[in-house]
């Protein structure tokens, strides 16, 4: 130890000498001879290992109490929570039992003292230090022996005091009226949740419509109001539920507006339509776009679930509202410049698909497919200024769906007349939607379905239009201008469905044209086809080196 200290001060006297020199050499004067820094001994000095004390094991109670956390939070949250809504369960249940000790009288007067005292337990330990978890179990608690207390008053047989509805239903919503004044002052969204809950529970075990809507709207608005000025993002959700489960439990009693619904269904899709526009001019989050799935869906819910419409024209109306709706909020926000949202415009167009199902899928069922070939089109032409997946989804979907049902439905329309080029029912609707599965595969889509569908198409259109002894020509030629469109237009699934028609019409030649086909066509399909082969082997080998930049 004492080598070391020796080494130390020779290194310190050294440093010191040579900022001394330093310090003169700047200033310009000469550097005395006592100022060299002294010569080391070229044999270093011998180092002598110095044991170093074993660590010191830190006591248990010095160290960081983290396994004791869930401890403490057990105990103060969770028990105090138990214990609260045991005490609740078990006067609920005194409330409702019949004690021949305590009449009706006594049981309200218990649980009015017992709700009375957590209330006071609650507001005593409010401001003591670390007691406020403790304070809001007891508050909240207290609000619920009380609402408990004011129902089983006018609706429990053990416990009623007297009959009279509308004083019970007073008395249970102005019990939440006042927790939920105090879930305000405590800046409390769960405690608001809870009231609201109470609120709307005591609305809805009454039998008049008038009086639960008069008294839901303004708890409904109220809890919107609140939620944007605190900034409550789970309040609003709570809302929704609520005030949906009143419109499908109430609305069911009295269904007499047939043709456009119940109003008040109407009603509470505008405003919560209007509640998330105004979130979101404020920010955006996953919220909006799932609360606009919730709130549709809710209504055709509250809706359809328990209808009397006599007829689909009443549904179709239903539906055509929404999805004018739809298309009204979709320019609102644009007025408003809010961020554009793809889910409500993939709705609208659901919406409206649905609508043509109801209104003409009876009556005029072509007329219906044209009508979901140009939802889909306009939907497609939608997205293509801001691609979206749920946009996309849903207008590639119609559109798929009416491509496979004009495909499947077109054979089967054809009219018993013989001529040389039959004309049948859907062949107008046919040639339309080739020509818009062409313009999506282009223009709209990134996929290559709508083109691959789009041949498919033509090949039917063919094979049951043409007659018989031309249809392997007429194929071959339509090979032929697929290869040519997709060699200039650059699309590799045009020029694919080129050479599959190729494939089909050597397919057809020798497995149909062989043994159904007179002579003459026959020997005119093979020399015709040939030479639409040769011409395509001709092309492929002129322009290879633009494939290989296509591929």
């Amino acid at each position: 130890m004492a080598a070391v200290e020796v080494a130390l001060r020779e290194s310190q006297a050294q440093v010191g000498s040579l900022t001394r020199r330093l310090f003169q050499l700047e200033q310009g004067g000469s550097l005395p001879q006592d100022a060299m820094p002294p010569v080391l001994d070229e044999q270093p000095a011998i180092l002598t290992p110095v044991a170093v004390p074993a660590a010191v094991p830190v006591p248990a109670a010095a160290q960081p109490a983290t396994e004791q956390d869930w401890e403490t939070r057990f105990g103060t949250n969770w028990l105090n929570r138990a214990g609260v809504l045991l005490l609740v369960i078990g006067i609920t249940l005194f409330l409702g039992f019949a004690v021949a000790a305590f009449g009706p009288a006594g049981k309200i007067a218990i649980g009015i003292v017992t709700g009375s005292a957590l209330l006071a337990a609650g507001y005593w330990y409010e401001h003591q230090g670390n007691f406020r978890p403790f304070s809001l179990g007891m508050l909240a608690g207290g609000f619920a022996v009380l609402y408990a207390t004011a129902y089983a008053s006018h609706a429990v047989e053990a416990s009623r005091i007297f009959s009279n509805l509308y004083i019970g239903i007073a008395l249970q919503t102005a019990v939440a009226l006042v927790a939920l004044w105090q879930a305000v002052q405590l800046a409390s969204e769960r405690a608001a949740i809870l009231a609201y809950l109470a609120a709307y529970l005591g609305l809805a075990s009454s039998t008049s419509l008038p009086f639960i809507y008069a008294g839901a709207y303004p708890l409904t608005l109220s809890a919107l109001w609140l939620a944007d000025r605190l900034g409550w993002r789970n309040l609003p959700w709570t809302i929704l539920a609520y005030t949906w489960f009143c419109e499908i439990q109430s609305g069911s009693r009295d269904w007499n507006f047939e043709f456009w619904g119940h109003p008040v269904a109407w009603i509470n899709i505008g405003l919560f339509a209007a509640f998330e526009v105004r979130e979101r001019s404020r920010e955006w989050s996953w919220r909006n776009p799932a609360w606009i799935v919730a709130n549709d869906v809710l209504f055709l819910i509250a809706t359809f679930a328990e209808t009397r419409f006599r007829s689909t024209n009443h549904v179709s109306s239903v539906l055509a509202l929404l999805a004018v709706g739809g298309v009204i909020a979709s320019l609102v926000r644009a007025q408003l410049s809010i961020r554009y949202e793809a889910i409500s415009e993939a709705i609208t167009l659901l919406v409206a698909a649905a609508w043509a199902i109801a209104r003409y899928g009876e009556s005029d069922s072509l007329l219906m497919l044209m009508l979901m070939l140009a939802f889909a089109m306009v939907g497609l032409f939608r997205n293509r200024f801001e691609p979206t997946t749920a946009l996309t989804l849903s207008a590639e979907g119609v559109l798929a769906m009416t491509s496979l049902i004009l495909l499947f439905l077109f054979p089967e329309s054809k009219l018993t007349i013989a001529a040389p080029l039959r004309i049948h029912l859907a062949l107008p609707q046919m040639l339309v939607a080739i020509v818009c599965l062409f313009a999506a595969g282009r223009w709209f889509t990134t996929t290559p379905w709508p083109s691959c569908v789009a041949l498919v198409g033509v090949a039917v259109v063919t094979l049951v239009t043409i007659p018989k002894t031309m249809g392997t020509i007429v194929l071959a030629f339509e090979a032929i201008l697929c290869l040519a469109i997709g060699l200039y237009l650059a699309r590799r699934p045009i020029r694919i469905g080129g050479l599959a028609l190729f494939v089909f019409s050597i397919l057809k030649v020798f497995f149909y044209d062989l043994g159904e086909l007179d002579v003459l066509p026959r020997i005119f399909s093979f020399i015709v086809l040939g030479l639409f082969l040769i011409i395509a082997s001709w092309a492929y080998t002129k322009y290879r080196q633009q494939l290989q930049r296509y591929l």
